[in-house]
């Protein structure tokens, strides 16, 4: 546990060079962000509560209440994880409000055209999550 303690209370960078603290926060951080494990689990659940206001804005209320729970935590995890900005200009986004599911999945999640990119090139690491984001979204 104190390892886990220390890891989330330390800033890192994500692999495109952002910092990040806690359980993954990045808004407002900078390198030199310094944090407890106490003040992050109420900041990371601001930050969920925040990008979940972002998904109903992005995708429009009614659809957003069609999702059952485990697709609208997979939708906020991806959004969280590929931010609001990159999520809009995404074929993934007018797939899922046009409620064509499958076409979501693949332009979200697909191993080789889905969210698995940094800089060009296909990042194992964001497979893998984006493979977890599809099988809870399939649930």
């Amino acid at each position: 546990m104190i390892k886990l303690k220390s890891l989330l209370e330390q800033t890192r960078t994500t692999p495109n060079d952002v910092a990040t603290i806690g359980l993954g926060r990045t808004r407002g951080v900078t390198m030199d962000t310094t944090s407890t494990l106490n003040e992050e689990i109420p900041l990371t659940k601001k930050e969920i509560n925040l990008v979940n206001n972002e998904a109903i804005k992005s995708i429009g209320q009614e659809n957003f209440n069609s999702l059952n729970d485990r697709q609208k935590a997979s939708v906020i995890s991806l959004i969280y994880n590929v931010g609001i900005t990159n999520f809009n200009k995404s074929k993934a986004k007018n797939a899922l409000i046009n409620k064509d599911y499958n076409t979501f999945k693949q332009e979200a999640f697909d191993p080789e055209i889905g969210f698995v990119k940094q800089e060009g090139k296909v990042l194992r690491g964001l497979q893998n999550r984006r493979l977890q984001e599809k099988l809870l979204f399939e649930q």
